[in-house]
């Protein structure tokens, strides 16, 4: 994957992360503790992503083609 997709990934599991919090606000107590679990995980998922992205776009910067002088 690109690092534009890792990034695109990262933030969907963030924004489902923020989605699991709000929903756990308003459901039970058993329910809130199994979706607050998930948006941990989530937010897990969303760094591991980040994270992907930078070394991936670290790689390419440090093996980019060496341009030859005219």
């Amino acid at each position: 994957m690109s690092p534009a997709e890792y990034r695109a990934r990262a933030l969907t599991a963030f924004e489902m992360a923020e989605s699991y919090r709000l929903d756990a606000k308003t459901s039970s107590p058993e329910r809130a503790a199994t979706l607050l679990k998930w948006a941990e995980q989530r937010d897990a998922d969303g760094l591991f992503y980040s994270d992907r992205a930078q070394i991936h776009e670290d790689f390419h910067r440090r093996h980019a083609p060496k341009q030859e002088a005219a």
